[in-house]
């Protein structure tokens, strides 16, 4: 995603009678995992209320006599655990009810929990910008990053647990002219007029995707307001379709270069959603929704390149904490560079840039990529998410090498798809794929704050008439493992070797001359030093 957002972690303790100190209660996704959530929603435009039931599949991590789920909305839930009714206690942002008796660990279970009412800050009403005849366009959308889903949505709303998702809408809004756009595939329309759409593949409660409004659809076969969802479309507001058919074409070219370069596309269909979301664009599964802000008239193809590249480094490949938020807004970033510079010395210039923007910043010295998650999520949305995160595998290419790299990459994709990962299984995948080990360079990257600072080169003649130059790491934390080119110029003739450091803290390369003109270190920047 592009910009920031809010949100707060309450970690709840809690204090048994007659126990001497607090112990910590566990949040829902330590004991219990949701198989699939069925949401039926009923919006109501005039009032900004929903009538909303969940209908969710359960199944116990370990055994257990509470039930647990996340849920900060205001509004009282009516909830049943296999058709029982249940009472529930608030703990935070949690929702506890006891079982009448144990469960078993990998028992299953269903829930029910409804409620009426205007939604939490997860589901939101709002206005849409820029209609030419003044008049009020309501659109009704989800934002659910990072745990805002459980203000509207009552589940595991943790990025660890994924299900599938089936949302029901209530057929009143068809009637009134709005179209629904989700995460899923149009399935049918029931007797009742209500619409069902499904996405089977497993997904976070943070990626659920929610959109309707007065939606004009362009599809990638037929540039018609009314064509049908097919694989790819992109719902704008009417009175912006004209700009959004030339808009259209880049992420249509985008999606092509992703899937020769990386893999299939890893969801049965896309679509694109203008809304006024808080984000420049938020990268929801098969659903990327794009801030109505942005004006469709001019070249996008960052923000586009950045929340495609998210569909498999992020939402296919999940995280399974937030500290591990690299794993998404690094690689997405590394790819969007990729694909806007797509020669060697285009790339260069762009990883230059945020090596620059990262050696003027604080941060860079003071906060590795992996670390302690703080306790507003936002605050992870930063320049070692990012930047440093692209800059890391920007490195990690050099160092592998480049069919090393590819391959690399591509076992990632095969091994950890449809699943939610920490650092080590990226480096345990990688490392496969490219048949090298690559999990000291990871973990001395991802989790050592700063970056290598070499020495002035040390350079030194021999008899022979061959030079060979040292360059030393002179940080005071671990050797970066790292290459890249040394390029010398004598008497108007440049030179290149690579370099590289694994361990040791001092590496050297040799030339076939005595002497040099003018040295230069990482002349294509591989590497973030100073």
């Amino acid at each position: 995603m592009m910009f920031v957002a809010l949100a707060i972690v309450l970690r709840i303790g809690w204090q048994t009678p007659g126990a001497a100190v607090e112990t910590a209660r566990p949040e829902p996704q330590e004991f219990m995992n949701i198989d699939k959530y069925e949401i039926y929603i009923h919006p109501h435009f005039d009032t900004e209320t929903v009538d909303l039931k969940v209908h969710a599949a359960a199944h116990l991590l370990k055994k257990s006599n509470e039930f647990a789920i996340h849920y900060t909305g205001s509004n009282p839930l009516t909830l049943t655990i296999d058709g029982k009714a249940a009472a529930t206690t608030r703990d935070g942002d949690v929702l506890r009810a006891r079982l009448p008796a144990a469960i078993d660990a990998g028992a299953a279970f269903v829930y029910d929990a409804e409620y009426s009412g205007k939604p939490g800050r997860g589901l939101s009403f709002r206005n849409a910008g820029g209609p030419p005849d003044g008049k009020a366009h309501k659109v009704l959308f989800t934002d659910g990053w990072p745990d805002w889903a459980r203000s509207w949505l009552p589940g595991v709303d943790h990025p660890l647990r994924r299900a599938a998702v089936a949302l029901v809408v209530d057929g009143s809004v068809t009637k009134a002219g709005m179209r629904v756009v989700t995460n899923g595939k149009f399935k049918e329309t029931r007797a009742d007029g209500s619409l069902v759409f499904e996405e089977p593949v497993e997904i976070p409660t943070y990626l659920i995707a929610l959109a309707i409004g007065e939606y004009a659809c362009i599809d990638r076969a037929a540039a018609s307001p009314n064509a049908p969802e097919g694989d790819l479309n992109y719902f704008v507001y009417p009175w912006n379709y004209e700009k959004a058919k030339r808009e259209f074409a880049e992420i249509d070219s985008i999606l092509h270069f992703y899937e020769k370069t990386l893999a299939p596309f890893p969801y049965p269909k896309l679509s694109y959603v203008q809304v006024p979301t808080r984000f420049g664009g938020i990268e929801n599964a098969a659903c990327i929704f794009i801030d109505e802000k942005i004006d469709l008239g001019v070249p996008n193809a960052g923000i586009h390149a950045h929340e495609l590249a998210h569909q498999w480094f992020g939402d296919s490949i999940g995280i399974a904490d937030w500290s591990d938020v690299w794993l998404s807004e690094g690689f997405a970033s590394y790819f969007e560079a990729v694909y806007n510079n797509k020669t060697e010395t285009e790339l260069a210039r762009r990883m230059g840039e945020m090596q620059d923007t990262l050696l003027a910043l604080p941060m860079t010295k003071e906060k590795p990529i992996v670390g302690p998650i703080p306790e507003k999520l936002d605050e992870l949305l930063n320049a070692m998410s990012y930047q440093k995160g692209a800059c890391v595998l920007h490195a990690l290419r050099k160092f592998a090498g480049e069919e090393a790299f590819w391959k690399g990459i591509h076992r990632h994709i095969q091994t950890n798809g449809g699943r939610a990962i920490r650092t080590a299984d990226f480096a345990r995948a990688f490392g496969e794929g490219a048949g090298k080990d690559i999990g000291k360079f990871i973990e001395i990257w991802t989790r050592t704050k700063g970056f290598p600072v070499f020495s002035e080169p040390i350079s030194k003649s021999n008899a022979a008439g061959k030079l060979t130059i040292t360059i030393e790491q002179r940080q005071t934390t671990a050797v970066f493992p790292c290459a890249f080119e040394l390029e010398i110029r004598t008497a108007g003739v440049a030179r290149t070797k690579e370099i590289r450091f694994d361990e040791n803290r001092a590496a050297s390369v040799e030339f076939d001359v005595d002497h040099y003109d003018s040295i230069a270190l990482d002349p294509r920047r591989w590497v973030l030093h100073r």
